[in-house]
């Protein structure tokens, strides 16, 4: 028998794939549009038929999506999470993405990104109202109201005051 070496006759793979970024299309998250699309970037080509999943945790009502995102590429994973009008105002929170899988089979390392975007789903409210004359005479009809709220506001909107028990 003629000596026979096969090169390379099998590869090993023992990575496991990592998570490279993180980014989300929205921040803050407000009353307006509470869906937040996140889109994972992973450092190698995954096997696609694993969906992995995506938290956000840090908040009222914490959110998962197990398996109802879709593989824009080999390399990211695109989810949309709904999250909840909890009134709350929040930066502190986390998206952790665990359980996807490369295309040898390797379960990716488990990642935690901090901060990534703020809700502010905290309605604000009135924290005073003064008006300028008081009592209201025949010599001053005319009356300035200052409002005051709880926070900063969209200055474009002008909010309606209305006196009534008159």
């Amino acid at each position: 028998q003629v000596a026979y070496t096969e090169n390379n006759p099998f590869s090993i793979d023992t990575l496991n794939p990592t998570v490279t970024s993180v980014v989300v299309d929205t921040d803050p998250v407000y009353d307006g549009d509470l869906t937040q699309q996140i889109t994972v970037t992973f450092s190698e080509t995954m096997d696609q038929t694993v969906m992995p999943t995506v938290q956000i945790t840090g908040i009222t009502t914490p959110k998962t999506d197990a398996g109802t995102g879709v593989w824009s590429s080999p390399t990211q994973y695109v989810v949309t999470i709904t999250l909840d009008d909890d009134n709350e105002e929040d930066s502190v929170l986390d998206i952790v993405v665990s359980l996807g899988q490369d295309a040898a089979g390797n379960t990716q390392v488990a990642y935690t990104e901090n901060n990534p975007f703020s809700i502010d789903t905290l309605s604000p409210t009135v924290t005073s109202v003064v008006v300028d004359t008081d009592p209201i005479y025949d010599g001053d009809l005319t009356q300035q109201i200052t409002v005051t709220f709880s926070e900063n506001m969209d200055q474009t909107v002008m909010p309606t005051v209305q006196i009534t028990g008159i």
